[in-house]
């Protein structure tokens, strides 16, 4: 390999170290990139949908007794099946059509929240963080 082909990386690395990085984000610069790289995302992670509902459910069920925290892991079960083979489908759905935007002339996502840990439900307590309910006595 010539010296030449060698020098090219030096120079650009310190072009880019003199004009610093972008100052666009990726996903406003590259949207159709961002829609397949979340439609990879979706498809990859919507199963995880299931174990997130259960828990959610559960948390929910638990707020009230012990009895509906049970009944809220199957129901959690149902509802996380549901919402994963949407996510699924969505993912695969901005896969095939990335190039292109959605009908509304946007690359906004199908699915929301756009990714399955974005709305940050699984740090949520929802008996300690939801409303509060005084006892009856």
């Amino acid at each position: 390999m010539s010296k030449t082909w060698m020098d090219i990386p030096a120079m650009l690395s310190a072009i880019f170290l003199v004009l610093g990085p972008p100052s666009v984000s990726s996903a406003e610069m590259w949207p159709p990139f961002h829609k397949l790289g979340r439609g990879i995302f979706n498809v990859a992670t919507g199963l995880l949908e299931v174990p997130k509902q259960a828990v959610r459910e559960s948390r929910k069920g638990e707020k009230k007794n012990v009895g509906l925290a049970v009944i809220g892991v199957f129901s959690g079960l149902l509802l996380g099946t549901g919402y994963a083979v949407g996510r699924t489908l969505g993912g695969a759905v901005e896969i095939i059509t990335f190039p292109w935007p959605n009908p509304g002339g946007t690359f906004a996502p199908l699915v929301q929240p756009e990714t399955v840990f974005s709305d940050g439900s699984w740090l949520e307590d929802p008996v300690k963080d939801g409303p509060q309910e005084e006892e009856p006595f």
